[in-house]
Formats: C-alpha cells, structure tokens, sequence
C-alpha cells in the first residue's frame, strides 16, 4: 500500500529522480515525530471510519457488495466514499493528478481495510495495516528526500 501510495503521489519526483515535494521536518525530533503521528494516525482513523461508521451503517444499511471473490458489506462501500471524501483538501493543496489519485487509493484501501476488519473480526489488522501504510511511505519520502537532495 506505502509503495502505490508513494507512486501515486511523488510519480513525476520518482521518474526525474528529484526530492518528493514534502515539508517533513529532518530533524532528530522531526523524523520520529512525523512517522510516529504518521503511523497513529490510521489507528485513530479506523476507530471512526470502520469501527464507528461501518458498525453503525451495517445496521442500517444490510446488503453486501461483491466483485468476484472480494465481498464487503454495502457499508464499507459507502464508507469508503466518505473516507476519501474526508481527504478532499488534496483538492486545495495538490495538483489535480495526486488529489485524483489519494481520493482513488483512500476508497480502495478503505474497502482493504473493512475486508480486514472482517477476516479477522477486529480492528487491529486494519489498524496496523493502516499505520505502516502511512509511515512507511513518508519514511520512503524523508529517505528519497535526503538520497536525490540537490
């Protein structure tokens, strides 16, 4: 996931081999801090978006959605709109490629991830999957940063 995410929005950056257009502080506190906020943030964000919601709209809303062998319930659907939804300030930060791409990967991650939630019957797989996903790429980001440095 770090890596489609990492292509997905640093594709120009990677083909030219320039640094990843990013503000992360290189610091001694800095790296830390960012990968650690990077990494609680897809707890924090599964305990709402598929532990709340999901939960919720799963009552409310039964059905499940099928594609092939991959089957969610309608609900992580719906929740999956919403979770790129809640990105939408890609629109006003980014150029249009990578918003269209963060609001692609965001809903099929977010259908990932209430797949795990549902294969393992917890939040924890989700949650981890979430938070390394979210790391690893803004590691692979401060290493790239400091590697193609001009």
């Amino acid at each position: 996931m770090a890596l489609l995410m990492l292509v997905a929005d640093y594709w120009p950056q990677l083909a030219t081999q320039a640094p990843p257009d990013a503000s992360y502080e290189m610091t001694a506190v800095g790296i830390p801090g960012w990968l650690a906020v990077m990494f609680a943030a897809g707890p924090n964000e599964e305990i709402i978006f598929r532990g709340v919601l999901v939960g919720m709209l799963t009552v409310l809303v039964p059905g499940r959605a099928r594609a092939g062998r991959f089957e969610v319930p309608v609900s992580g659907v719906i929740v999956g709109m919403l979770f790129g939804a809640a990105h939408y300030q890609s629109f006003t930060t980014n150029p249009l490629y990578q918003a269209i791409a963060q609001q692609l990967y965001a809903f099929g991650f977010a259908l990932v991830y209430v797949w795990l939630m549902e294969r393992s019957r917890s939040l924890v797989a989700p949650m981890v999957a979430h938070g390394l996903s979210d790391l690893l790429e803004v590691a692979a980001v401060m290493f790239l940063s400091v590697l193609w440095a001009r």
